[in-house]
């Protein structure tokens, strides 16, 4: 899977230290997804917390 982050996401991802590999992971095998016109929103459970990655088609 080819990803291409904007430049609002990587800000974001560098804000709150997220590793774009668990971006990646949540984006390729979700615990959860749901579409919302034409995005889709991404869920991925670690530990305590939750991951939702959404991304725009």
């Amino acid at each position: 899977m080819i990803t291409c982050y904007t430049l609002h996401a990587l800000k974001r991802i560098r804000q709150r230290g997220i590793d774009r590999g668990l971006v990646y992971q949540c984006l390729s095998n979700p615990d959860g997804e749901e579409e919302i016109d034409d995005s889709r929103r991404c869920l991925k459970k670690l530990d305590e917390k939750s991951l939702v990655v959404i991304l725009n088609g």
